[in-house]
Parts: C-alpha cells; sequence; structure tokens
C-alpha cells in the first residue's frame, strides 16, 4: 500500500534525479530550482545546462564546436549566454574570435590588420570587421610586440638581448636588433622607419628598421619597464629593484635630452596622451602628468564596489580629452574635463587581457571562465557615446 504521507520522489537516487531533469526543457529546469534544496542544487549544476548553452547559443551566435559552460552554477551561465544572445541578435556593431581557448596577452593593429598573441600562437587577423578568417604565425612565445609597415617587432619570451623583427606577409624571420645588454621589456613605434625598446640595462635604444643598428642611446637611472612614443617624445616607465623607487620620464627624440623624472606609486600601465603629459594606471586610480609642471596634475579614482582586482591594467587613449581603461572585466571610458569617474563603464564576461584602439575601433582580449577560453571583441567607439548611457553589460 502507497503511504501518501512518504514523498517518494525525493527518496529517488541522485542518478535517476538527474535523469528525470535531463528530459526537461530549459525553462522547465529554471523552474524546477523551486522544488526544494537538493532538486535546486541538481537543476542549476553545470552537467545539464552544458547541452542548452551549446545546442541554443553557441551555433546560433558562436559558431565554435568545442565551447563548454565551467562554472558551478551552470544556470547563471546559461543566462549570460541568454543575455548576449539578444544582444548580439539585436545588431550590437561586435565581433567575437577565439583565439584557440588561450589566454590574450597582447593585440596590435595597423590600418585594417590585427595581430593578436596568445600564450601559445600568435595570428594576423586580415580586415576582422569583415571577416573572421586569420593566419597564424610561425612567430615564436612572444611577450610584448609592435608593428611598424610589414614588420613585427617582437619581445620574445626567451632570454635574449635582442628584439626580433618578423614580416607580416612572408612569416619569417628578418633577423635581430642587437645591443640591450639585458632583455628587452618594451617596445614601440616611433615613425614610418624607426621603433623605440626599453631594456633592465637602464637603456633606451632607437632603432632603423632598414639598416637594423641603434641610431640613438638613453641612459636612464633605473631599469626600464615600460615605453610609449607620442609624436617625439618617448615616456619610460623605471623602477630601481633594490630601492623600490618607480617614476615616469620624458625623453625628447630630437634634442637627445631627457626631462626629470617624476616620482609614481607602482604602475602597471603608460599612456602618452601629447607631447606634455601621460597617464599611468595604478592601484585604485589613474593618473596624470604633465612633464611641464613635473607634477602629477589629475587623479580619476575608479569605483572597486564589485571588482575584484583594483589595479588598472590597461589604458588608451581616445584623443587629448577621453581616455580608455580597464580594470577585471569592466573598461572604463573617461572625460577629463568632468569629475574624475568614468562617464561610460562597460562590462565584459571575463577578465580583460588585452586593450588596443584603432581606427576608431577597441579591441578587446579577454578570458570567460564559463565560455570560450578566450575570445577577442571589437566595437565602435562613437556608438558607445550614443548607445551607453552610463553603464551597460556588453553581453
Amino acid at each position: 500500500m502507497i503511504n501518501q504521507n512518504i514523498n517518494y520522489i525525493d527518496r529517488l537516487p541522485r542518478e535517476l534525479k538527474l535523469e528525470i531533469l535531463s528530459y526537461l526543457q530549459a525553462e522547465d529546469l529554471a523552474q524546477a530550482r523551486r522544488w526544494g534544496k537538493e532538486w535546486k542544487n541538481l537543476a542549476q549544476g553545470s552537467p545539464l545546462w552544458n547541452a542548452f548553452c551549446k545546442r541554443e547559443f553557441l551555433k546560433k551566435c558562436f559558431t565554435h564546436a568545442n565551447a563548454s559552460t565551467n562554472s558551478l552554477n551552470g544556470f547563471a551561465s546559461y543566462s549570460k549566454l541568454k543575455n548576449a544572445s539578444k544582444q548580439i541578435l539585436q545588431g550590437n556593431p561586435q565581433k567575437h574570435w577565439n583565439h584557440n581557448n588561450e589566454r590574450i596577452r597582447c593585440i596590435e593593429a595597423l590600418d585594417s590588420r590585427v595581430v593578436t598573441v596568445g600564450q601559445k600562437t600568435t595570428r594576423i587577423w586580415e580586415d576582422p570587421l569583415k571577416s573572421n578568417s586569420f593566419k597564424p604565425l610561425s612567430l615564436p612565445l612572444v611577450k610584448a610586440i609592435t608593428i611598424s609597415g610589414q614588420t613585427i617587432a617582437a619581445v620574445l619570451d626567451s632570454a635574449n638581448d635582442g628584439i626580433q623583427l618578423w614580416d607580416l606577409d612572408e612569416d619569417q624571420s628578418k633577423g635581430f636588433l642587437q645591443g640591450h645588454l639585458l632583455s628587452p621589456q618594451s617596445v614601440d613605434v616611433l615613425d614610418g622607419v624607426h621603433i623605440v625598446s626599453g631594456s633592465t640595462d637602464k637603456t633606451i635604444r632607437i632603432w632603423n628598421l632598414e639598416t637594423r643598428k641603434a641610431i640613438k642611446i638613453f641612459e636612464a637611472a633605473s631599469p626600464i619597464l615600460r615605453i610609449k612614443t607620442i609624436g617625439n617624445m618617448i615616456v619610460t616607465y623605471n623602477y630601481c629593484f633594490s630601492s623600490k623607487i618607480s617614476d615616469i620620464q620624458f625623453w625628447d627624440v630630437e634634442k637627445g635630452t631627457s626631462f626629470n623624472p617624476i616620482p609614481v606609486p607602482l604602475v602597471t600601465c603608460i599612456e602618452g596622451i601629447d607631447e606634455h603629459t601621460a597617464a599611468y594606471g595604478a592601484f585604485e586610480k589613474i593618473g596624470i602628468l604633465d612633464r611641464r609642471t613635473e607634477t602629477e596634475t589629475e587623479t580619476m579614482q575608479m569605483d572597486f564596489s564589485r571588482n575584484f582586482s583594483r589595479v588598472a591594467r590597461y589604458i588608451q587613449a581616445i584623443d587629448n580629452n577621453h581616455i580608455m581603461s580597464s580594470v577585471s572585466d569592466e573598461v572604463h571610458l573617461w572625460d577629463r574635463r568632468k569629475s574624475g569617474r568614468p562617464f561610460r563603464t562597460i562590462r565584459f564576461p571575463g577578465e580583460i587581457r588585452a586593450l588596443k584602439i584603432v581606427n576608431n575601433q577597441f579591441f578587446v582580449g579577454h578570458t570567460c571562465t564559463y565560455w570560450f577560453g578566450n575570445i577577442t571583441v571589437c566595437a565602435n567607439i562613437e556608438s558607445l557615446w550614443q548607445r551607453f548611457k552610463g553603464f551597460a553589460q556588453v553581453w
């Protein structure tokens, strides 16, 4: 005789309960989370939602056969992908690429070409706004690159005192720029035939790509970890490992002179704004330095109400008044003429690993724990001013 006071369904083994839930549609499975604590734990787990995520969203929007959701809360992953699908199908001006499930290290661009560097591979994307086609480059493992014409200048992962030159079209080495006594840390383009490099050997070298020789050498007081160019000015971030002193310094290429270093806290990134000012990212803030007054003239305070990371990782100057920065999974847009808070915040579904602006587009390389290993996104900057009011979730 059946005892009506006993809930026989709740007494079923876990495996049978999962089997029952596997026959439900997404909407019904979401409702099953209300059946009790154990049913909730089973119904929102990742295994049951993986199939929904792949079938309903990834094939429709992202065409990545090996994608999976690895979050402990599969229902939350499904909800994020559902919102992503709505945004993309409504025609947001974005494109999405997968970079072989690798973390993006850096992104560089020249005209319509974009080069993305992952942990293991480097790819060049031809006109990525119109096509998803790419060509793999057989360049060795890279930690920093810059592009001048058809040539990539790369700082390699391997212990090396030179800078690798690589032909974009031929996909082959063009030799090395040799001269630094210690490994270079950063490179940037000065003009069409010259690049600059900074090294822990405390020197800045200006290289002619045609002759492959250093035409000028500047000596700093501390190892150089970051280097940027703006017009005929070079901006460097210098850090002394023994004294823990860090500063940012301007260098005049034409006159061959340097300006007094400006003390700063520990810095993660720098960006030249114009020939007089530069921005840096640090703990909880972005600072603006003026070489004429040798002081920090502006401070932009970041909101960390929800971010795990509290450090600005990447900065890009849009123009003299607007700056784009990233922290954790957010991109912040700043107007220097307004208050020291971001006036736009754009959230991505994973930690941002690279940020680059070129030709009115910005490219974001980021990871995603519940989705692909790594993707890159591009969007039109001008549309951001009109589309987003205060805060927007891109996905």
